[in-house]
Parts: structure tokens; C-alpha cells; sequence
């Protein structure tokens, strides 16, 4: 591959006359020639020049491409080696370019964030394997790279649908994807969810299907971010089995709320409090304030199915980038930060009011409320510091 070519193509996207491309923009003209590179190198052999490409290859990859890649994706692919050929102003090819892309619809903007639907219908238009479809789908989700290329069979309970591995959500579609992948006689066992899975390959497998939309590994991951700030993590994670067995049944009905109620501040605030009563005995051993957090998220999802509960949700003040461990509600958004206390409990009340009341500073509408779990079996302190006020509640559990 003429990867000197790429390479000086790759910084004349960012000059001068480039900076108002976005870096998905860029990364989606990029694909494209590197894309014709590869398919240069496999039908004239080893070591092929761009430069040295003529209109007659323009019209075999063409004929390539119309193969298997859809007339929308052809189209894009054109205009990523059009912006290349006009920039080695190549007027032939540019020409033999132009007479392709005439025939075929106009290319969609290229979106800066990809939207569920859209990573969907890739999904389905391309031939994958389990392996792929599997891989693919756990990208959009909050795991890391590596946290899925560390993935074993066993971290997969497909009994109560989470990945145990720090307690991930993921879609409906990646579950469906994971039971086909994973055999009934390997499931449970310590075996590698992904065999050899380095992160090129990752990054390549991605690169192959999402290329041409700009988007990489760690893009696909934050376009689920903002689809989770849309939607809600309840929307788009939560998979309920149509049938359960006697134990799972008696486990969320001793873990969850018995009724299901509207959701109003003082409402949200009783449930916290029932909650707060029902893990008294798990909070010493949890180890960090994520995991109380999505513990707090999943009793939360069954007390109000109704409504939206986004996490980690994300919002802008005059300093930048702010985050709400958790927000419950459509119309009005109720705030909450969590906290996990060992000794300093003044101090984390402190820093929860203080974010508390950076996210009612942008929702002037709304209540907050700091849940702090304390890893001391200290009922007076607990009482000491629970504050029942008009917009921001503390409470100890």
C-alpha cells in the first residue's frame, strides 16, 4: 500500500484549506483511498502508486464495488478518492471519478455522531459472521477496547443478561448476537470471548463496516454516549426475559420495589430511602461508588419503568464538560450524585452538593438529591448528616 501517498494526504486534510473538515469527515475520506489502495495492491500486485493509477482502474473498482457495496456507499467511497485526486489534480481520474459518481444518488452528509439506526442497518446490510456481529455490537455500549478484548466466556451471564466484568449493560442486539456466538457447552467456561483479538484487528473489523461513515472504535463508543443521553440507558440497555425461573423472580422482588408509582421528587426521594434500607448490609462491601451507582440505577428502573434514566448524564456550564451520575425523569429531570463514605463523609456530602447544584444551575426547574452510602454501621451519623430541603436532599444510607 502507498502508505507515503496516505500519509501526505492524511496532512493536507488538516491544513490550511482543510481545517473545517471534522475528523469524522477525515477519517471517512481516508477509508476511501485507502480502501482503493488495498484493492490496487491485490489486482496489480505489491507496492502500487496511487499517482499511477489510470481510468481504467477506476472502472474494475467500480465494477468491484458493485459487487456487494450499496449505490449510498459507492457514492461516498468516490467522494473521499475525488477529494484525493483533486488534490494530486489528477484530471483524467478526476474526470472518470465525476462520471461514476453521476450515476450514483448523492452522498448523505457524513454525520459527525451515528445514531442507533444507523449502526443498525449496517449491521444488517453487511454479510458478518457471529464473531464480527458479536464484537461489532459490544462496541456500542460503555466498555472499552480493552475491557472486550479481555472478555472470557464466564464474564457472560446470560441467566440474568450483564456482563459481570464491572457490571456492563449492553443491547438487545449484542445479546441476540452473543447467544448464537457462544454455544450452550462453552458458556460459563474459562475460555477467551475472542480469540487472538488484538486492537488492530478490532480496529480493522470496525474500519471495514464503518469506514466509510467516519467512525473508529472509540467513535462508535461515544455515538452510544450520546444515544444513551437521548434515550436513556433504560431505553436502550434494559432486556427482559419473557421467562424466568422461581429464583430470579424471588430475587427482584426482594431486591425492587413491590409497586410501581409516579415519579415526583418526593417520591424519587421514599425510594432512595427503601432502597437505602434494603442494601444496608451490601454497602460495606462494595468497593467504589460505581457500583453502588448501578445498583441505584437498577432498583430506580423498576420503580419507575416509565420514565427515562440516563447515566453519566452530560451537560455544559460556562467551564465546560459537567456530568450527573444519574438523571430520572422526561419532562422534568431530577439530579442525582452518589457518593461512597469510609471516614471524610463531610467532605463527599460537600462535593456532591456543589455538583448537585452545578446541574440545577442549567435546569433551573429541577431537584437534586446527594445519596452518599456510608461503609460505618453508624446510625447518628447517618441521621446527622441526611438533609431533607426544598431543591437539594442529602441522603445517608
Amino acid at each position: 500500500m502507498d502508505k507515503k501517498a496516505l500519509d501526505l494526504f492524511s496532512r493536507s486534510l488538516t491544513s490550511s484549506k482543510g481545517k473545517r473538515l471534522s475528523d469524522t469527515t477525515r477519517r471517512a475520506y481516508l477509508y476511501s483511498v485507502r480502501r482503493f489502495a488495498k484493492w490496487l495492491n491485490n489486482s496489480r500486485g505489491r507496492n502500487q502508486k496511487l499517482d499511477n493509477a489510470n481510468t481504467e482502474d477506476i472502472s474494475n473498482f467500480d465494477a468491484y464495488l458493485r459487487k456487494d457495496t450499496k449505490p449510498a456507499t459507492r457514492s461516498l467511497i468516490f467522494t473521499g478518492l475525488s477529494k484525493y485526486y483533486e488534490y494530486r489534480r489528477c484530471k483524467k481520474i478526476l474526470e472518470a471519478i465525476e462520471e461514476i459518481r453521476s450515476k450514483l444518488p448523492l452522498p448523505q452528509p457524513i454525520a459527525h455522531t451515528l445514531s442507533w439506526d444507523s449502526f443498525q442497518k449496517i449491521l444488517k446490510e453487511a454479510n458478518l459472521s457471529y464473531e464480527k456481529l458479536t464484537l461489532l455490537n459490544l462496541l456500542w455500549s460503555e466498555m472499552k477496547v480493552k475491557d472486550i478484548r479481555g472478555l472470557w466466556n464466564s464474564d457472560i451471564d446470560f441467566q440474568n443478561r450483564r456482563v459481570k466484568k464491572k457490571e456492563y449493560n449492553i443491547t438487545k442486539s449484542a445479546w441476540l448476537a452473543l447467544e448464537k456466538y457462544v454455544s450452550p457447552e462453552d458458556r460459563g467456561t474459562r475460555k477467551e470471548l475472542f480469540k487472538k483479538c488484538s486492537v488492530r484487528k478490532v480496529q480493522q473489523i470496525t474500519e471495514d463496516h464503518f469506514g466509510v461513515v467516519g467512525q473508529t472504535p472509540i467513535g462508535l463508543r461515544k455515538c452510544c454516549k450520546n444515544d444513551l443521553i437521548e434515550v436513556g440507558r433504560t431505553v436502550r440497555f434494559r432486556y427482559k426475559e419473557d421467562r424466568k425461573s422461581s429464583s430470579e423472580t424471588k430475587q427482584e422482588q426482594d431486591e425492587k420495589p413491590t409497586t410501581k408509582r409516579d415519579l415526583s421528587f418526593r417520591t424519587l426521594v421514599q425510594e432512595i430511602e427503601n432502597f437505602g434500607e434494603k442494601m444496608h448490609a451490601t454497602i460495606p462491601k462494595l468497593e467504589n461508588e460505581r457500583q453502588l451507582q448501578l445498583l441505584l440505577e437498577s432498583y430506580l428502573f423498576g420503580a419507575f419503568p416509565k420514565e427515562t434514566i440516563i447515566d453519566e448524564y452530560e451537560f455544559r456550564d460556562d467551564i465546560g464538560k459537567r456530568w450527573c451520575d444519574i438523571v430520572v425523569g422526561k419532562e422534568r429531570k431530577f439530579g442525582i450524585e452518589v457518593k461512597l463514605a469510609k471516614e471524610n463523609i463531610i467532605k463527599l456530602v460537600r462535593d456532591g452538593k456543589r455538583q448537585i447544584n452545578e446541574f440545577l444551575s442549567k435546569h433551573p426547574r429541577s431537584k437534586g438529591i446527594v445519596v452518599v452510602g456510608d461503609k460505618e454501621d453508624n446510625l447518628e451519623r447517618r441521621e446527622e448528616h441526611t438533609q431533607k430541603k426544598d431543591r437539594v436532599c442529602i441522603i445517608v444510607i
